[in-house]
């Protein structure tokens, strides 16, 4: 009796010791497996993290593009940085230090998507098999040629928005334009919601350059000059805020063409858009 009970002691003790690996194989096979699928969760939640932002600061730009007056004159710092013919006193003078910073928070924008898009293609290549299917390519594919349209149409994008923003101010020039067409000056002179000026050339002028900035109260900015005639076109060449564009009323069946100033300069026509009753907004080169 005392024989058998050690036996059957001895039997136990045998297969208890042999359950201990196959236990700690399973443990160590379920900690591997956990930590496998929280890798990939977390590789998945980066990629959706990243794919997130990408969109939103795509958005930020295009929404920048359209709303901002100052856009291209921010990006025109870059050119006067790097020209010879810029001294230090128009350096300071302008607010190329504002541009400056604007420049940086473009370029900071733009430096996050483009790392996140450059994480997302790492995920694809090397994440879980979740972030190489056809949804995740697709979702990579679309952020590049987002951030590639607004590359290549960014100016378009500009064009649009100065349309949109100067259709609520027509009403500020209207007042100028009848004051023109009842009483277009043959001499310098001074009218009323354009202050005084100074006519070009003598006797018969098609030019009047403003002596001081007429104020609005609608619009941020204002204009420099008016290329003119009794009866129209009147072409405001705009500064401040919408620099470097023209805002034309016409008479009907007349529209923005290449014509010369009365100083002699040649404006070439680039770019026109109607906006409404006779007004257009229009681009030249000179």
């Amino acid at each position: 009796m005392a024989l058998g009970t050690m036996d059957t002691q001895h039997h136990h003790t045998t297969v208890t010791d042999s359950d201990h690996p196959t236990e700690n194989a399973r443990s160590f096979s379920s900690l591997v497996r956990n930590l496998l699928t929280s890798g990939r969760n977390h590789w998945r939640y980066s990629y959706r993290w990243w794919l997130v932002l990408n969109l939103l600061l795509a958005t930020a730009v295009v929404s920048w593009l359209f709303l901002d007056a100052r856009f291209e004159a921010s990006l025109d710092w870059w050119k006067f940085q790097s020209s010879e013919t810029v001294t230090q006193l128009e350096y300071h003078a302008g607010d190329w230090w504002w541009l400056r910073f604007r420049n940086a928070v473009l370029m900071t924008l733009v430096t996050v998507a483009g790392l996140g898009a450059v994480t997302m293609v790492f995920h694809l290549l090397l994440g879980s098999p979740v972030n190489r299917g056809i949804q995740a390519v697709m979702s990579l594919v679309t952020i590049v040629a987002v951030w590639l349209a607004i590359g290549t149409h960014w100016e378009d994008i500009a064009w649009q928005g100065k349309q949109f923003r100067l259709r609520y101010i027509l009403s500020e020039f209207d007042a100028a334009t009848q004051t023109l067409r009842s009483d277009w000056p043959d001499d310098d002179g001074e009218l009323k919601g354009l202050g005084p000026f100074m006519a070009y050339p003598v006797g018969r002028p098609r030019t009047l350059l403003m002596l001081t900035l007429p104020q609005m109260e609608k619009f941020p900015g204002s204009f420099a000059s008016v290329e003119g005639e009794p009866g129209g076109p009147y072409r405001f060449e705009l500064v401040a805020n919408e620099e470097g564009d023209w805002l034309e009323w016409h008479p009907q069946g007349s529209y923005p063409k290449t014509f010369r100033g009365g100083l002699g300069e040649l404006y070439r026509l680039q770019k026109s858009q109607p906006l409404q009753n006779g007004w257009h907004l229009a681009r030249y080169s000179h």
